[in-house]
């Protein structure tokens, strides 16, 4: 598994959003080399929480990004919440690859574009001029980075408990790996 991890220390410049494909190509490794059973499985210390209901969730958030890109509003809290992912290891996958292309296939990119966003906890009307953030797409794509991250923690610590070996580096933030090149993992460093 280790050395699979796809180089996540890349700068955000005006053509592509390097590190957000990364993040998706993570996913897609991992997705790739995990049992069907897995994919679902649920522990006493996770009970509600399964790899594709994370990966559901972190598609989710691609998907209102890069859809609500052409009007500039995104719409966290409007999501799909597509139960098939959730269950479905293939139909992730192919979610996850569709993402990435369209990720990667930006022609014209501008991180300092500004555009409206509502956040995922909104229950407020969404017409409501109130409900609606002032944000950049390079801020939110950021946001995606953080969010995605989190979620493949999570989803580390939950196949490690079920005893499927993950990439020591999944999960870790950028910056965490940056520091670790550093100044060795934490397991290295006693």
């Amino acid at each position: 598994m280790q050395g699979q991890t796809p180089d996540l220390d890349l700068p955000m410049d005006s053509q592509a959003p390097h590190l957000e494909v990364a993040l998706l190509r993570q996913a897609v490794i991992l997705l790739e080399g995990l049992p069907d059973s897995l994919y679902t499985c649920t522990t006493s210390f996770t009970p509600e929480g399964t790899v594709g209901r994370h990966m559901r969730h972190c598609v989710d958030f691609f998907e209102r990004f890069l859809d609500g890109l052409p009007t500039g509003r995104i719409d966290y809290a409007d999501r799909r919440r597509d139960p098939k992912i959730e269950s479905s290891r293939s139909v992730a996958l192919a979610r996850l690859a569709e993402l990435e292309r369209r990720l990667a296939t930006f022609t014209v990119f501008d991180p300092r574009r500004s555009i409206l966003v509502r956040p995922e906890d909104d229950d407020l009307n969404p017409r409501d001029p109130e409900t609606w953030f002032p944000s950049s797409v390079g801020r939110e794509l950021r946001f995606l980075a953080s969010h995605t991250v989190h979620h493949f923690a999570l989803i580390a610590v939950l196949l490690r408990t079920l005893g499927h070996p993950t990439d020591p580096e999944f999960g870790v933030a950028p910056s965490t790996l940056r520091q670790w090149s550093q100044v060795g993992r934490p397991s290295q460093i006693r």
